[in-house]
């Protein structure tokens, strides 16, 4: 079967490209040092805000998902290059982006549960020691590392790479992968409590996202960079929340 993207490949850049990936490397160089900035100010307050240190967690992990969906995507279309070419260098970075996407839903759910115990069992919450709420935080890393690692030596497996003519993820197999896809004080219980907002607009936004994926893969390369700048935003807009909701994080001293 001949290679569909052969001619993009040898013509030079066009302006589509220049504006597909320009806007996600500016994106990227926005909102990670943004994200970077609030994750430390957050680091610095987690003794005193203990809900903090579960958005320490997720907010690295936002970091990882916008330099793959962003910065990696970009870099590879204004390079013209797919970063991985053989299939073992596409199997190593497909298990990187799996285990970053496993850890970054799996994080949706550790911190859901940190605002919950800090609202229901605030006396045990505000008890933790810093390193007992870092283990805890481990636990969604872990869990992500075992499930690729269940999945990528699985039958039903389909490798995804990225593809720079199509602006995003392709899957080598796209028939396989289309049918196998289907006690604190007052005003820490406040802050606590604020942090419920960007936690629960986050997780609209994640559906927002997921279903973006489904109705788009498979439909043009236009749509295949909406799903990644969907994945970037679902990470970048954690940021925004954060100073919305918590003015406490303001990046300005």
């Amino acid at each position: 079967m001949p290679d569909p993207f052969v001619d993009w490949y040898h013509s030079p850049l066009v302006l589509e490209d220049w504006l597909a990936g320009g806007s996600l490397i500016l994106l990227t160089l926005v909102f990670v040092p943004l994200t970077a900035l609030i994750t430390w100010r957050m680091f610095k307050a987690d003794k005193e805000i203990i809900g903090y240190r579960y958005l320490v967690s997720s907010a690295l992990i936002d970091i990882l998902c916008m330099m793959q969906y962003g910065g990696f995507n970009g870099i590879a279309i204004l390079m013209k290059h797919p970063l991985a070419v053989n299939k073992d260098g596409r199997s190593a970075m497909h298990f990187y982006i799996d285990w970053v996407w496993f850890a970054f839903c799996l994080n949706y759910p550790l911190v859901a549960w940190s605002r919950f115990a800090a609202i229901k069992t605030p006396m045990w919450f505000c008890r933790q020691m810093r390193w007992q709420s870092y283990l805890i935080c481990l636990i969604p890393d872990l869990v992500a590392l075992i499930l690729c690692c269940s999945t990528h030596w699985s039958p039903f497996f389909v490798r995804f790479y990225f593809e720079p003519a199509a602006y995003g993820l392709v899957a080598e197999d796209f028939v396989k992968a289309a049918n196998g896809v289907q006690g604190m004080s007052d005003g820490q219980l406040s802050v606590e409590k604020r942090l419920m907002l960007p936690c629960i607009l986050g997780n609209i936004i994640f559906v927002l996202g997921q279903v973006s994926l489904t109705i788009g893969t498979g439909t043009g390369k236009w749509a295949t960079w909406l799903i990644c700048l969907l994945f970037f935003i679902n990470s970048a807009v954690n940021s925004i929340l954060l100073i919305l909701f918590s003015p406490n994080l303001s990046v300005v001293p």
